[in-house]
């Protein structure tokens, strides 16, 4: 994978992340002033849902940017860094 296209998928993480964050926010707002059980369930629901794509998105950017680091480092897994010490 050419570094350019993962500079874009890290920018398109960064920006779903950001819309599911102002997700969370409005769902959670909601959520407080609700005062019928039943529409309190669907909102704690819709949350859920909400904090779960949060979650997939922030672990797939991080495994984005494990790779990133790796490829700017020359990939030397199992190489000795420059204290001698070696890396995993």
């Amino acid at each position: 994978m050419t570094s350019g296209k993962m500079m874009s998928q890290a920018i398109t993480g960064q920006r779903e992340t950001s819309k599911l964050v102002d997700q969370l926010m409005k769902s959670f707002a909601a959520i407080e002033t609700e005062n019928d059980p039943t529409a309190l369930r669907e909102k704690l629901a819709k949350h859920t849902l909400l904090l779960t794509k949060l979650q997939a998105t922030v672990q797939a950017q991080s495994r984005r940017m494990d790779m990133m680091k790796n490829i700017m480092s020359g990939g030397m897994m199992g190489r000795e860094d420059k204290r001698g010490e070696h890396k995993n």
